[in-house]
């Protein structure tokens, strides 16, 4: 059996991470909530920022962009017992974005809780 340790893995470089290319893990992932009526990140990686589209719908803003706008996403959010709650990945898909709804009862309504975020991950190539 063979074991690889590590402290740090690089590219051929020695610059920068290496590249996750034709792999299965995600390559992008967000935590994020609305503080003050503005999209704040709680965690993310390869997300370079948020915009507030309308209430409840926050544009996910990549940092290094998707090979193309046929990437595969998932999305969640807390479901308080008053309420029934979805989050939707939705129509808007890019190489560089996509949007991520958030509803209460049918209602789009920004998610505002920092302790229960909503939350996505992207999987697909990079460009």
């Amino acid at each position: 059996m063979s074991e690889i340790r590590a402290d740090t893995i690089s590219d051929a470089a020695g610059t920068g991470p290496i590249a996750l290319t034709k792999q299965s893990a995600a390559k992008a992932t967000c935590s994020c909530y609305h503080s003050g009526g503005t999209p704040t990140v709680k965690d993310s990686t390869n997300v370079s920022s948020l915009t507030d589209t309308s209430t409840g719908t926050v544009s996910i803003n990549f940092t290094s962009n998707m090979s193309s706008a046929s990437y595969v996403t998932a999305s969640s959010g807390w479901a308080y017992s008053t309420w029934t709650g979805a989050v939707t990945g939705t129509g808007g898909y890019d190489a560089g974005f996509f949007y991520m709804t958030h509803q209460e009862n049918g209602s789009p309504v920004d998610a505002t809780a920092s302790n229960d975020p909503l939350s996505a991950t992207v999987h697909g190539d990079l460009a």
